[in-house]
């Protein structure tokens, strides 16, 4: 995989390199206790809940009877990152962010939980920085391979190096990546639009061609 930079000098002023472990409060595995697809219970996340990169409430299982301490255990807080630890390649490193008030999820087995330190780490700008992870091969080449999936080991994870600026400076990193892709979606939905415009038009031409009228004067 290729890095932005190599070197701490070659960071931007006030950006350190910090391993993942030193910047989060929390790596833990989801509770392995049955779960019914029936809607009854508390929802509880499973490996497919994450696979779009969002939190997809028609894909969680539910869990009935647990005790308050078992729900306080896994119990999933806004600014928490579920990873796929253990998926196909093609799903290996997907991440969801879990922004939600005032609602009782638990955190399900398969899928590791990062709970990002406060006071340093932005939990959005830690999710779209594993994107990038992802995206660059990183997680892959730092998997266990077996015949359809692979497997990341929480020690691998904890080492990771990370770039990390100011708070702050996460902040507005943030906000720039979301703006710039919010235009993207308008330009995909334009670019679709125009699609559909196009096929219309075909559609026309080719009318006017089986009817006479395309070279008709």
């Amino acid at each position: 995989m290729s890095s932005i930079v190599k070197n701490q000098s070659d960071l931007p002023n006030g950006w350190v390199f910090s391993n993942l472990e030193n910047i989060i409060d929390r790596i833990s595995n989801g509770t392995t206790i049955k779960q019914n697809r029936k809607g009854i219970g508390i929802p509880v996340t499973r490996i497919e809940t994450i696979s779009n990169g969002t939190i997809n409430f028609d894909r969680v299982g539910y869990i009935k009877g647990l005790t308050k301490d078992l729900i306080s255990k896994f119990n999933l807080i806004p600014g928490d990152i579920l990873f796929s630890h253990i998926n196909s390649d093609a799903h290996l490193g997907k991440t969801a962010l879990f922004d939600f008030e005032n609602i009782t999820v638990l955190h399900g087995m398969n899928l590791l939980l990062i709970r990002p330190t406060k006071s340093c780490a932005y939990s959005k700008f830690l999710n779209y920085f594993f994107h990038w992870l992802r995206f660059n091969g990183k997680f892959i080449s730092i998997a266990q391979h077996a015949v359809n999936q692979s497997s990341i080991n929480q020690k691998k994870l904890k080492n990771l190096s990370i770039t990390l600026p100011p708070l702050p400076e996460q902040h507005r990193i943030v906000a720039k990546i979301e703006e710039l892709f919010t235009k993207l979606d308008a330009g995909v939905e334009a670019l679709k639009h125009a699609q559909v415009q196009l096929k219309r038009y075909r559609q026309a031409v080719l009318k006017a061609a089986v009817e006479g009228r395309l070279t008709a004067e």
